[in-house]
């Protein structure tokens, strides 16, 4: 009975304290509750010494949401901003020597293509931004009037591609309008249902940096993923229809660069199924392409790929070395694992993932055979979050032009 009574005696206590504690820390406001973070992109670099970090919160002031790009330094331990307003329709790219990160930022001239009226020609100069890891300088290179929906880095710095939606003319789209008029279409050809192709070369080694567009082929489909392989000199991508009633709309093809001809004589189809084919990913010895149905993948350091996939309530990490080889899933913890990132190219490098748990909210993780420990590197939002209500004092908090983490 006495034994009873001293264990009941201290859970009272620890009760106790843990009610006091928890009165002493200020209750979180609806707006905090729901400031949400997500990371649309994390990508290592191909050195494997920098993760490229996008977060997505919601911008209470302008009732919108912020996208901030944020550069990790791995070994360092360091993060920086790169730009405050990155766009939200297209993926940062890093180029193949890692020196340097291509993007664009949010403007009028950059839209969501889903959204693009097509009423009238848009002729305002377009800019995509280049930032210099090594010298942390941030240029605008304009790249013509053509708006882009999709870019991809070849294996030369200097040569990126492009994909950007066929513009009809103001006299064309006069003369379909006539033409159609009092008349419904049902599934008509809408300008965007036709795509260009474009290079752009640079000089990396000079700056300023200037730009020479060059078109490569037209097609007569909508591309939506484009992906430089090295092995022949292609360029793989994924086409996509206006709706779902047609599957045969979405399929892989292929272009050859080092045919003569801009026009369909090089084109080829690479898949006939029933599926949508997203997230081309090139392997580790530059012959195959990965792709996705409905299952997030990355390609692993000496073949095979690394797995998200859900069992019961946790999303965990599988990998599987080839074709006729099972999963094995990895051990780890319980919650959700998801934007994962490797390199396929350096074995034992680092990898990087965003993991959450009911314990934890989405944090951007690197593990390093390098580090001794996992690194967390986006507990500093939360504290920002804090800080901003003056909940915390002062923190460690790296912003552009500031090499502190």
């Amino acid at each position: 009975m006495l034994k009873f009574s001293i264990v009941l005696f201290l859970l009272l206590v620890l009760k106790f304290f843990s009610y006091s504690s928890a009165q002493d820390k200020p209750k979180l406001t609806l707006d905090e509750f729901f400031n949400y973070v997500e990371y649309p992109t994390v990508i290592l670099s191909p050195t494997g010494q920098h993760l490229l970090i996008e977060t997505l919160r919601p911008s209470w002031e302008t009732n919108s949401h912020s996208h901030d790009l944020w550069l990790y330094d791995i070994q360092q331990q360091q993060k920086r901003l790169i730009i405050a307003d990155v766009s939200e329709y297209f993926a940062p790219i890093w180029s193949p020597d890692g020196k340097w990160v291509a993007f664009f930022v949010n403007n009028n001239s950059i839209t969501n293509n889903s959204r693009h009226s097509f009423e009238k020609l848009d002729t305002t100069e377009k800019l995509m931004y280049f930032y210099s890891v090594t010298t942390e300088k941030l240029i605008a290179v304009e790249i013509g009037t053509v708006q882009p929906s999709f870019i991809t880095w070849s294996d030369d710095d200097r040569i990126l591609y492009f994909v950007a939606q066929a513009m009809w003319s103001k006299e064309e789209e006069d003369a379909h309008r006539v033409e159609w008029k009092n008349v419904i279409n049902h599934r008509q050809i809408t300008p965007g249902e036709h795509s260009v192709i474009y290079r752009i070369t640079i000089n990396t080694n000079n700056l300023p940096l200037f730009a020479n567009v060059s078109i490569v082929a037209n097609v007569s489909l909508t591309v939506n993923e484009l992906l430089y392989v090295p092995y022949q000199q292609q360029l793989i991508f994924t086409s996509r229809g206006r709706s779902y009633e047609d599957l045969d709309n979405f399929e892989l093809y292929s272009i050859q660069l080092n045919s003569s001809s801009s026009s369909l004589s090089s084109l080829s189809r690479l898949t006939n199924m029933e599926g949508v084919e997203q997230e081309l990913k090139l392997s580790s010895d530059g012959k195959h392409v990965f792709y996705r149905l409905w299952a997030l993948s990355s390609v692993k350091s000496g073949g095979g790929v690394h797995i998200i996939g859900q069992l019961g309530l946790n999303v965990q990490v599988y990998t599987q070395e080839s074709i006729a080889d099972d999963a094995i899933q990895q051990r780890g913890w319980n919650g959700t694992y998801e934007r994962f990132s490797s390199l396929s190219h350096q074995s034992g490098g680092p990898v990087a993932f965003v993991f959450s748990s009911f314990e934890k909210p989405k944090e951007v993780i690197v593990k390093s055979p390098k580090l001794s420990t996992e690194t967390w590197l986006t507990e500093w939002l939360w504290q920002k979050i804090l800080l901003e209500r003056g909940r915390l004092e002062k923190m460690s908090f790296g912003s552009q032009g500031d090499n502190k983490s």
